[in-house]
């Protein structure tokens, strides 16, 4: 049976349905006859199309027999589904039916509204309804005209509308038919109607009143049209058009302007593009959360059509980006957008509450298919080609060709795309309450920290103020959340703090007993000292220098939560490095954007800023201020008291931006809980994606078949949601070794290697993944080695510090070791420790002082690597094995790149 004798057998299925008047779901239809759901959708909107059916508004779908003109027609049925026809637009859409069905032709209709509100699209809905409702013909003509395009001639536009007598003006050698005549029958929309000159107006009116009008130039008989005439004004019709032309025009729609509208209503159109562009890609659109909170907050002035070129700029850079690798998904982010775009995230704070009715705010990234274009929003201006991401890809090839780089391809395909586009241009509370509080820190906590600082003032005679108080609770939060998933916390000048602070460290070890109790967990010594810092007086703090540093800034919610974490960590550096911005939940986030940028006019900024938050839309502040500002600026979220002070350390010592940024990065990355000493697990190699379904199974299969043999598991997930992906590795990590992570996405977990999967599917992945496969068993060989020299030592933990200390040599001094080099310098500090431990005598390192003046730097990074074993094994290791090992790493240091995966 052909589809189209099946389509007919369909509809008189349906004539017969009780259903058929009201409307039949597409699953109604199902059960009436064999059809699965897709094909009772394909049959229904194919009915639709041959104008046996029309589709009813609401959820599900309704679809029934098309009526006869004003047969029981209610208010926006028959009127072509736009974003706002059940709200904002309410009644305009009521006035354009009333406009359209009046009888016995209808009224001429002036539409108002600011540029870019979709006045054009407005007058084709009506256009639209009208064809529909049977009072034009359905073929009848929409003829469309800007009048702004002929302003600078006033002869030529009236010419181009009334048509025009050959001689009437110079230039005019024929007669010309005017586009009133083309629009006889059906409906002639004049945009920019005020640029259309008095005279113009006049012959408009007077065909408005008689149905009639004469070409320009023409004397001879009046000829008659049946038009419907729509006209649009950006302008005050009382003062841009003449009182006997806005007399005659009896309906007047104004179209409310995009800042009036609903977030709802400019999710729905944000969606609405999105899922056109992906209609045109034949692609799928990733977009972050965030970039999506930008779109539908960021102030658009020139409205809708703007809204809709800024999502296709993003569009349109996305796909320039993700073009090489065709197997890569187009993903949007907020960081790529342009500076006016990414202010909307400013704005969240104040309408959290009326996105979160409508916007899951646990989806990291938001998908747009290109089956997701259900509904025809209010838009302005003709479409850009659907041709445009073919000629982006062409530049890009052509480029290509010619030998540039990647950097450069893209940099100058962007200034094409961005030329395309060019056209659219509280009174604070003095005290910070319990409850506001309790949005950012468990209630637990701020039980327990209230609990040591009363415990505190009693044994030390001193009284703490809100500062300390809250300084104290944030950072306990973040420590906590540490000691339970196992994560080293490590204090840079411990020995400092005991030393200098005796009495608060004492009591530090007393109120750690009590959070040990508390949560049965162990206090590390080194955290110990961080809590002894909140207790030191605030005059023992040490003074700014003004020696110039990479800036750090903190800001956090809450007042004193910022500026006591800054003042911790500006006592251990010894200067004040860090400022701090305290933000309450009350304030306005443009507010404090302002007084960051405030503060940062008053910073050496040369080089580069360091911006610590603890959540929200603070981390949206880099991108902003650094291209205002145009110096390097890096964000760290979620920041912890630890990484505030490894950040003022590392700034203190002239370290770079970059250099900070890693360290602390480091610092507060996702941990694992670390595997329990003499537990041998079964490796497992985790393949991830935005799904969890679709590349990440891809990559699985590839996987088992290119690594059969290797003897392990692999794993898909998905890393939509980050704590969930967090929470199912740590739930692996109990059974399984995961020896490395492959996915679309590089989201960080401790000492777990990342493959791009574009690297793994191109072949260079596949061999790094082989060899950090081949290092890790040799490494278990040698761990079975050295454990049958090594009594009474935990060589696995051992070798694992060992290659701790490597890292922070290779960081410290930028070295390049190879793998052979390494193992080599973890043999020898394993028998290094098993020496000094049974006591043996020291190796002899000739002018070993001497040598240390000439290494200074080495020797510091050295002693840092190593405290963790000297911590371990309750040893100082003498000056001549440190010398030893600052050689060895030294003299065998490679001028080439650095393999990553060394270590």
């Amino acid at each position: 049976m052909s589809d189209l004798s099946r389509c007919d057998d369909i509809f008189q299925e349906i004539q017969t349905c009780p259903e058929a008047s009201t409307g039949i779901t597409a699953q109604e239809l199902c059960s009436r006859t064999s059809l699965d759901r897709a094909g009772a959708s394909r049959y229904l909107n194919q009915l639709c199309r041959t104008g046996k059916l029309e589709k009813m508004n609401g959820r599900p779908v309704r679809y029934r027999l098309r009526r006869k003109n004003g047969e029981g027609q209610e208010d926006g049925e028959d009127l072509p589904r736009i974003v706002g026809m059940d709200g904002s637009l309410k009644m305009a859409v009521r006035q354009a039916k009333a406009a359209i069905l009046y009888p016995p032709y209808g009224l001429h209709t002036l539409i108002l509204g600011e540029t870019g509100v979709g006045k054009s699209m407005f007058a084709e809905a009506m256009h639209d309804f009208a064809c529909r409702s049977g009072v034009i013909r359905e073929d009848a003509p929409f003829i469309r005209f800007n009048c702004a395009d002929y302003a600078d001639n006033p002869q030529l536009l009236v010419a181009q509308i009334f048509g025009v007598k050959k001689g009437a003006y110079s230039g005019a050698e024929k007669d010309r038919t005017g586009l009133l005549q083309e629009a006889d029958g059906g409906m002639f929309f004049l945009d920019e109607v005020h640029r259309l000159p008095p005279q113009g107006q006049e012959m408009l009116f007077t065909f408005i009143d008689k149905g009639a009008y004469r070409p320009l130039g023409d004397t001879g008989a009046m000829r008659k049209a049946s038009v419907r005439i729509v006209a649009a004004t950006t302008e005050d019709p009382r003062s841009s058009l003449l009182g006997t032309f806005t007399r005659r025009i009896p309906m007047t729609i104004t179209l409310p302007p995009l800042r009036e509208r609903t977030i709802e209503e400019r999710f729905a159109l944000v969606k609405h593009f999105l899922c056109m562009e992906a209609g045109r890609l034949q692609h799928e659109i990733y977009a972050e959360y965030h970039a999506v909170l930008s779109f539908l907050l960021y102030d658009c002035p020139n409205n809708i059509g703007q809204l809709r070129s800024d999502v296709q700029l993003a569009c349109a850079q996305a796909f320039l980006v993700h073009r090489p690798d065709p197997s890569s998904y187009v993903l949007i982010r907020q960081e790529d957008l342009q500076a006016r775009v990414k202010r909307g995230i400013l704005h969240f704070a104040e309408r959290r509450g009326e996105i979160q009715e409508f916007l899951d705010q646990n989806e990291d990234i938001m998908v747009f298919r290109p089956d997701g274009n259900e509904h025809q929003p209010v838009a302005s201006g003709a479409s850009n080609s659907l041709d445009f991401y073919s000629v982006i890809a062409c530049r890009a090839d052509k480029l290509r060709a010619q030998g540039m780089t990647e950097s450069e391809v893209r940099a100058l395909v962007n200034v094409d795309i961005e030329q395309h586009f060019r056209r659219y241009l509280s009174d604070l509370p003095e005290r910070f309450r319990r409850d506001e509080l309790a949005k950012v820190v468990p209630g637990e906590v701020i039980d327990l920290a209230e609990e040591l600082l009363l415990m505190a003032e009693k044994e030390l005679e001193r009284e703490f103020d809100e500062k300390v108080y809250y300084g104290l609770t944030l950072h306990l939060s973040k420590s906590l959340e540490r000691i339970r998933y196992g994560s080293p916390i490590y204090h840079p000048q411990l020995n400092h703090v005991r030393k200098q602070y005796r009495q608060e460290f004492q009591t530090a070890m007393h109120l750690a007993h009590l959070i040990e109790d508390r949560f049965q967990i162990e206090v590390p010594l080194d955290e110990i000292g961080y809590i002894a810092m909140f207790l030191i007086p605030s005059g023992t703090r040490g003074e700014e220098n003004p020696q110039a540093m990479v800036q750090i800034l903190v800001l956090m919610h809450g007042p004193a939560v910022a500026s006591g974490m800054a003042e911790v960590a500006n006592t251990l550096a010894g200067i004040a490095v860090a400022k701090s911005l305290d933000m309450p939940l009350s304030m306005k986030v443009e507010d404090i954007y302002e007084q960051v940028r405030l503060l940062l006019r008053q910073l050496p900024l040369e080089r580069g800023f360091l911006l610590l938050v603890d959540m929200g839309s603070l981390s949206n502040f880099a991108g902003l201020l650094q291209e205002e500002f145009g110096v390097p600026i890096r964000c760290l979220d979620m920041v912890s008291t630890p990484i505030v002070i490894e950040a003022c350390r590392k700034a203190a010592e002239g370290c770079s931006l970059e250099e900070i940024y890693r360290d602390c990065r480091e610092t507060g990355r996702y941990r694992l809980q670390p595997v329990p000493d003499g537990t041998k697990k079964p490796w497992m190699i985790v393949t991830a994606c935005f799904t969890g379904t679709g590349t990440a199974r891809y990559l699985k299969e590839y996987l088992e078949k290119e690594l059969d043999g290797q003897d392990m598991a692999i794993e898909a997930l998905n890393i939509l949601d980050r704590n969930d992906f967090c929470c199912r590795m740590q739930t692996l990590s109990k059974n399984w070794q995961i020896v490395a992570v492959v996915g679309t996405v590089n989201f960080p977990v401790d000492r777990i290697p990342f493959f791009p999967a574009a690297d793994i599917l191109a072949g260079s992945g596949l061999g790094a993944l082989r060899r950090i496969l081949k290092e890790r068993r040799d490494d278990e060989r040698i761990r079975q080695s050295l454990q049958a020299h090594l009594k009474g030592m935990d060589v696995g933990r051992d070798l694992d510090q060992a290659k701790r200390f490597l890292q922070v040599m290779k960081r410290r001094l930028n070295l390049n070791l190879t793998q052979d080099v390494c193992t080599g310098i973890a043999i020898h500090l394993l028998f290094m420790i098993d020496r000094i431990l049974n006591q043996r005598v020291p190796c002899d390192f000739p002018n070993c002082a001497k040598y240390e003046e000439e290494h200074l730097q080495a020797f510091a990074a050295a002693r840092e690597g190593v405290q963790a074993l000297e911590k371990e094994h309750r040893m100082v290791i003498p000056d001549e094995e440190i010398a030893f090992l600052v050689r060895m790493c030294l003299e065998n240091h490679q001028e080439c790149r650095m393999d990553e995966n060394s270590v």
